[in-house]
C-alpha cells in the first residue's frame, strides 16, 4: 500500500530525507533508542519536580475524605453484623425457652406430684 503523500507532504518529505540520511539500520535503531531513552529521562524528571501546595492539600483532604467514608463504613457493617447477630440469638433463645417450656411443664408436674407424694407418705 502507497502512502498518500498528498495529505502530509511536508511530514513524508522529512520522514523520508530523515530515513535517506540514516540509510543504516544500525544508525536509525540508535536515534530511535536515543529519542525513547531522552523521552524518558524527561518523564521522571517531571516526576521529581514540587508540586503547587495547593495541588497537595487538595488531594490530602481528598484521602482524608475517603478515609473518612471507609472508616464510617467499616463501622456501620460492623454495626450491623452485631445487630444481626443479637436478633439470631434472641430469636434462638425465645425459640428454645419456649420449646423447653412447653416440653418441661409434663415433666415438672410429674416431678412436683411425686414430690408431693413423696412428702405425703413421709407425714
Amino acid at each position: 500500500m502507497t502512502p498518500n503523500v498528498s495529505v502530509f507532504p511536508r511530514l513524508y518529505k522529512d520522514m523520508h530525507a530523515w530515513i535517506t540520511l540514516c540509510a543504516d539500520s544500525g544508525e536509525v535503531k540508535a536515534r530511535l533508542q536515543e529519542d525513547e531513552r531522552m523521552e524518558e529521562e524527561e518523564y521522571f524528571l517531571s516526576l521529581s519536580k514540587a508540586l503547587p501546595v495547593g495541588q497537595v492539600q487538595a488531594a490530602a483532604l481528598r484521602n482524608y475524605q475517603a478515609a473518612g467514608k471507609l472508616r464510617w463504613k467499616k463501622l456501620m457493617f460492623q454495626s450491623i453484623a452485631e445487630q444481626q447477630q443479637l436478633d439470631e440469638e434472641m430469636a434462638e433463645s425465645s425459640t428454645l425457652g419456649a420449646c423447653s417450656s412447653a416440653t418441661s411443664l409434663p415433666l415438672q408436674a410429674e416431678a412436683l406430684k411425686a414430690l408431693t407424694g413423696n412428702m405425703h407418705s413421709t407425714a
